[in-house]
C-alpha cells in the first residue's frame, strides 16, 4: 500500500486540490500543472508532518493513518482522471511517433529525466557531505527518537525544522 501511495503521488493529489484554490480562474494544463501541483503538495505534506511533530505524534500508527487519509482524500478521487490523461498522452505519443515529429516528445523525455531520474540516482548514494550528515539526517533521527520536534541537546536547533527536514523525517519513519 505504501509503495503505491508514494509521497510523490500523494503530493500530486494534494497539489491538484491546491492549484485551483491558489490560481482561481487561471487554468494550467500539462507539465506546468503537474509541476506546480507536486510542489504545492509537498509543501502541504511538510506542514502536516511539522504539525505532527509539534503534537509529539511521531509514531508509526499516526504516520500510516495520516498517509492513508491523504491517499483516500487526494489520490483516489483523481485516479480516473489521471488514468484517462495517461491514455490520451499514450495515444498522442503513438500518433506523433508514427508521424515522425519527435521534437516535443524529446523535450518531455529530457525534462522527465532531469527532474525525476537523476534525483532518484542521487538519492541512492550514501550520505557523505556535511549538510546531509548534520541537518538532513541528524535532525529527523532526533525528532523521531524523541517523538516530536525538540531542540538539539547541545543547545542549538536545526534551521530547517519546517522545510526539508519534515520530508526527511517522513522518509526515515516510513522507510
Amino acid at each position: 500500500f505504501l509503495r503505491f501511495a508514494d509521497d510523490d503521488v500523494i503530493a500530486l493529489g494534494a497539489g491538484e486540490w491546491l492549484v485551483p484554490l491558489l490560481l482561481g480562474s487561471k487554468v494550467l494544463d500539462g507539465m506546468e500543472r503537474c509541476a506546480l501541483a507536486i510542489l504545492l503538495g509537498f509543501g502541504l505534506v511538510m506542514v502536516l508532518v511539522m504539525v505532527q511533530g509539534w503534537l509529539f505524534a511521531y509514531t508509526t500508527g499516526v504516520t500510516l493513518a495520516g498517509l492513508a487519509a491523504l491517499f483516500f482524500l487526494f489520490v483516489v478521487p483523481n485516479l480516473k482522471r489521471w488514468f484517462t490523461g495517461i491514455k490520451k498522452r499514450i495515444t498522442a505519443f503513438r500518433n506523433t511517433w508514427s508521424s515522425g515529429d519527435l521534437a516535443g516528445w524529446a523535450l518531455v523525455i529530457s525534462i522527465f529525466a532531469l527532474l525525476w531520474v537523476i534525483p532518484w540516482f542521487i538519492a541512492l548514494t550514501p550520505p557523505m557531505r556535511y549538510d546531509e550528515m548534520t541537518y538532513h539526517l541528524s535532525a529527523p533521527v532526533l525528532y523521531l527518537r524523541e517523538g516530536g520536534i525538540v531542540p538539539y541537546p547541545e543547545g542549538g536547533t536545526t534551521v530547517w525544522m519546517h522545510y526539508a527536514e519534515m520530508l526527511y523525517t517522513l522518509a526515515i519513519q516510513t522507510a
